[in-house]
């Protein structure tokens, strides 16, 4: 089960009890505002000044992973972690390769 936009103390308190493992994604407060905006979000940089957001940064997590750069290199992240697990990864290189390849430019 995957859980997102885990941003209170009682929300990741309530997962860590149920045994669940806690990843962080982590990108750059400017790449996190402009692929918002790009989403249509109205985002401003004060939002992430927000009371929800200023919990995020002091959870002890289990893994960490980068989403500054290219959407494959953050999916090897995951499926490193996944094989780590123990658990088949669903989002390979290759499985987002061959998506990829099924797209056509109009």
């Amino acid at each position: 089960m995957l859980v997102n936009g885990v941003r209170q103390p009682n929300e990741y308190k309530r997962l860590k009890d149920e045994g669940f493992i806690i990843i962080r994604v982590n990108t750059s407060d400017n790449l996190h505002i402009i692929r918002a905006r790009e989403a249509g979000d109205s985002f401003i940089e004060a939002d992430l000044e927000h009371e929800t957001e200023s919990h995020i940064d002091g959870f002890s997590v289990d893994y960490e992973v980068s989403n500054d750069g290219e959407l494959l290199h953050t999916y090897d992240q995951f499926d490193k972690i996944m094989r780590e697990l123990g658990v088949q990864p669903v989002s390979s290189r290759e499985i987002m390769a061959d998506a990829f390849d099924d797209l056509k430019v109009i």
